[in-house]
C-alpha cells in the first residue's frame, strides 16, 4: 500500500486521509470497516487495523499524543480503479457534506481543484 491513501467510511458519509502508517494509540477503531485506495489506484477493504509497532516518540512529539504504527487486516485482495472513479466519489462525497469541506472553497472550486488532479497521489494530497 502505498501513502498517501484516502479512506472512505459508512457508505462514504465519511471521507479522510492519511499521509502515514501512524495514528494515536486509541485511533485504531476509526479504521475498522473501512474502504481505502492508495496513491497506486488500489482499492482495499479494511476489516479492522492493528498496532504493529511501537510508540514512535518523533511521530509522538508532532502529534501531541503518543503515536504507534499500525497496519490493516483486508478482506480481499486490492482491485484497480480509475483515477475518474475516485473522482467522481470524492465529489460525490463533497457534494453531500459542502459545509465541512467548504474550507477548500466553493463546489465548483474543489471540482476544479479535482479536475486538475492527474495521479491518484495529487488528488489525495488536495484533502489531508
Amino acid at each position: 500500500m502505498k501513502y498517501p491513501i484516502i479512506l472512505f467510511k459508512n457508505n462514504d458519509k465519511t471521507m479522510g486521509s492519511k499521509n502515514d502508517p501512524y495514528c494515536s494509540s486509541n485511533g485504531l477503531d476509526f479504521f475498522k470497516n473501512c474502504i481505502v485506495i492508495d496513491s497506486d489506484g488500489y482499492e482495499y477493504e479494511i476489516m479492522r487495523a492493528k498496532k504493529c509497532g511501537g510508540i514512535n516518540f518523533f511521530q509522538s512529539l508532532k502529534m501531541f499524543t503518543p503515536v504507534i504504527k499500525f497496519e490493516f487486516e483486508m478482506k480481499d485482495e486490492k482491485r484497480n480503479i480509475t483515477i475518474e472513479h475516485l473522482k467522481l466519489r470524492i465529489m460525490n462525497h463533497v457534494e453531500r457534506n459542502k459545509i465541512f469541506w467548504g474550507s477548500l472553497g466553493t463546489i465548483f472550486e474543489i471540482q476544479h481543484l479535482v479536475n486538475e488532479a492527474c495521479t491518484f497521489e495529487d488528488l489525495i494530497k488536495i484533502f489531508r
